[in-house]
């Protein structure tokens, strides 16, 4: 047990560090870790329930930076395709699912990367609802919500703190829905629970290592940040597939 809180300790904190400056990143290093030691299902329960008291501090923080018009079509479509996929989960073969997951987020992240200063993703309702819906597939199915939101969000909002702000709002719609559906298929035990506690410990001092961090990064940079992390994994869910 006390292994298990170190692992859980470490990880979070590398991760909750990441996600402060991109928004995203705190799910990406614990989904690389937490399957070594527990099944998918709690792995992705653990993870959203840590994850849930760095996005509350960063909501709280940086409340009036919300994008609410960009977010809202996201946070719908996000929370209703969310909770279908982790119904589908259960019993969908998730070793191919990753693998074509995997392969759409590099591309996507390779796209983005080299064509971003080419193109403007316009915030509209139908972009919004699209990029939302499919966050909600990769986060039912494997915990990774942040990077396909990740992708529409960075290019719509220039502003580093509003960027964060949006996009770890829509991460509570979601995060709700995501431990209730999670625990009731028998994600948590006590001792589950435990770690969860070590690991709201570590989101939170992560969180403040990130914001002084990331505060001296230029917004182009942050970007460029994002994609590698979109790409990395995807390289990292083929992986675990195969």
């Amino acid at each position: 047990m006390i292994k298990l809180g170190i692992i859980v300790f470490i990880t979070v904190t590398l991760g909750a560090i990441i996600q402060t400056g991109l928004g995203l990143g705190l799910t990406v290093v614990a989904m690389m870790i937490f399957p070594m030691f527990f099944s998918i299902n709690t792995s992705v329960a653990m993870i959203t329930s840590i994850g849930s008291a760095s996005a509350i501090y960063l909501f709280i923080r940086y409340f009036k930076k919300i994008q609410w018009r960009i977010l809202l079509p996201c946070a719908l479509s996000g929370w209703l395709v969310t909770a279908l996929f982790i119904v589908i989960s259960v019993s969908a073969n998730q070793g191919l699912l990753k693998i074509i997951l995997g392969c759409v987020l590099i591309a996507l992240a390779i796209y983005f990367a080299f064509f971003s200063d080419k193109i403007r993703i316009k915030a509209s309702v139908a972009s919004g609802l699209f990029c939302g819906g499919f966050s909600g597939i990769s986060g039912g199915l494997f915990g990774l919500a942040g990077p396909p939101l990740g992708l529409y969000l960075s290019a719509a909002i220039p502003d580093n703190e509003s960027y964060v702000a949006t996009i770890q709002t829509y991460f509570l719609f979601v995060n709700f829905i995501t431990i209730f559906l999670r625990g009731s298929y028998g994600a948590f035990s006590p001792d589950i629970l435990k770690l969860i506690v070590i690991g709201w410990a570590a989101a939170i001092i992560g969180t403040l290592i990130g914001i002084r961090f990331f505060r001296l990064l230029p917004a182009t940079l942050v970007r460029k940040l994002v994609y590698l992390v979109i790409a990395l994994s995807g390289l990292w869910t083929v992986i675990q597939a195969l």
